[in-house]
């Protein structure tokens, strides 16, 4: 994990200690915003409740589980009239004792844990970690009643395998719906005419299919198509002799005044210039001259000068 378990992979460090635990089934609860020295992970096992991490608030129902790191400040919101059972803890790292295996050694030997630490960026919601509660449980249980470090070594790292599975389950099943979406875009972008065209197709609820692909991707879903749709009129204007009137139902957008404005809105200029300054540009670079480059439409429309002398360049 970024900035926790990552940081502690070279150290002789192990995780034995439960710094702060919940275990409770309450109607309402008051907590100020704080932080701790440890990952928290808790798990809501009926009804609801809400965290704030940082500036951002999420809302966590039956079988979610919220994993966020250390040092970020949060607090736990409880929802009038919405009774919540919660249970979690946070996490502190410790010297590894003799008997423990520290944190290198269990991130190295299991794939998936290792996988969920190098992609984990700070805050994870699993939707579905029913599977995952005993776990949690064992944990709370031998730190309430027991508390054996080497034991509790054992189920803390137990826990985290499982936290590991069932996200990166999780996250592939998710990024298959995303593949799904995308492929989908790149082979029919000139058919699509709404959001429910890709829904239907793809066999997913319309705004739960919006949702994940910003989460995932951090675009809407009509953002990466009109991209795809720039960089293929992109890609026809430099390669083909096509009439500009007639780019806009080569990409699907049937409607050369709107066509006009994204492709000015993504590169800057009109396609009439874009072609100009391309082919203009093209033929300086194939005399020697001084060249420009235009980047592709993921980056803009951009150019860069660059000098043949030898020694200088300017950007």
């Amino acid at each position: 994990m970024n900035g926790y378990l990552s940081d502690h992979i070279s150290k002789e460090l192990t995780l034995s200690t439960v710094e702060g635990y919940v275990d409770f089934a309450w109607d309402s609860f008051q907590m100020d915003f704080h932080t701790h020295a440890g990952i928290e992970i808790n798990y809501v096992s009926d009804g609801s409740c809400a965290y704030y991490v940082n500036s951002e608030r999420y809302v966590l129902k039956k079988h979610n589980l919220l994993l966020f790191n250390s040092g970020l400040w949060h607090k736990l919101e409880f929802i009038p009239n919405t009774p919540c059972s919660l249970h979690g803890c946070s996490l502190a790292p410790t010297a590894a004792n003799e008997g423990m295996l520290p944190l290198r050694s269990l991130i190295q030997s299991n794939s998936d844990l290792k996988q969920f630490v190098h992609s984990f960026s700070g805050v994870a919601i699993i939707s579905d970690a029913h599977s995952i509660y005993p776990s949690i449980k064992a944990v709370l249980d031998e730190f309430q009643h027991k508390h054996c470090p080497c034991y509790s070594n054992i189920i803390i790292n137990k826990m985290l395998i499982d936290i590991a599975r069932v996200y990166q389950s999780a996250n592939s099943y998710l990024i298959s719906h995303i593949n799904a979406i995308k492929d989908y875009i790149q082979q029919n972008y000139c058919n699509i005419t709404c959001i429910d065209d890709i829904a239907n197709h793809v066999g997913l609820n319309k705004t739960y299919m919006q949702r994940i692909f910003k989460q995932q991707m951090e675009c809407t879903v009509w953002q990466y198509l009109t991209n795809v749709r720039m960089r293929t009129a992109e890609l026809l204007l430099k390669s083909s002799d096509i009439n500009i009137g007639d780019l806009d139902q080569q990409v699907g957008i049937n409607s050369r005044q709107n066509f006009y404005l994204l492709f000015r809105k993504q590169y800057g200029v009109s396609p009439q210039e874009f072609r100009k300054q391309y082919r203009e540009l093209a033929a300086k670079d194939d005399s020697g001259e001084e060249t420009y480059h235009i980047q592709s439409a993921e980056n803009g429309f951009a150019k860069k000068r660059k000098n043949r002398k030898e020694g200088e360049q300017h950007v």
